[in-house]
């Protein structure tokens, strides 16, 4: 044994610049099917929305990102950590403000982030909510 630490942990560490699915094409779902997904979980919900931030089953056709979109975002607590994650919600659609809710397919998670400008600067991911959109808008 050597004592370098890193190889006591099962061989020498790589730099991590990604917190997840970092490549845009490794994905198993299509945008359609994503959202076809929330749709089937909110058909089966009685009362949708979050009222602290206004939203309502009216206004959750206006929000819905249909298909949902893979966009590139970085990690709050790692800013140069970068993956890519599905648009699934809209809070403020056309503006820059407002919150998304996100899935991140590795971890079949639904999580909250906020906007990029959409060009050079990603979007930041605040992290996972739940296992259900709902629980991501609970958490909004």
């Amino acid at each position: 044994m050597t004592g370098d630490r890193r190889r006591d942990r099962g061989g020498p560490r790589r730099a991590r610049r990604s917190f997840g699915g970092d490549d845009a094409t490794a994905t198993r779902l299509t945008g359609e099917e994503l959202a076809g997904r929330v749709r089937a979980e909110l058909d089966g919900a009685g009362d949708v929305g979050n009222r602290w931030h206004g939203v309502t089953r009216a206004t959750l056709a206006a929000q819905l990102v249909v298909p949902a979109r893979r966009a590139r975002f970085a990690s709050a607590h790692h800013p140069d950590r970068i993956t890519w994650l599905w648009i699934v919600f809209d809070e403020a659609p056309g503006t820059a403000g407002g919150y998304l809710i996100v899935y991140a397919e590795h971890a079949q998670q639904f999580g909250l982030a906020i906007k990029g400008d959409g060009r050079a600067r990603p979007g930041t991911y605040l992290g996972a909510y739940g296992a259900t959109f709902r629980d991501a808008l609970t958490a909004m």
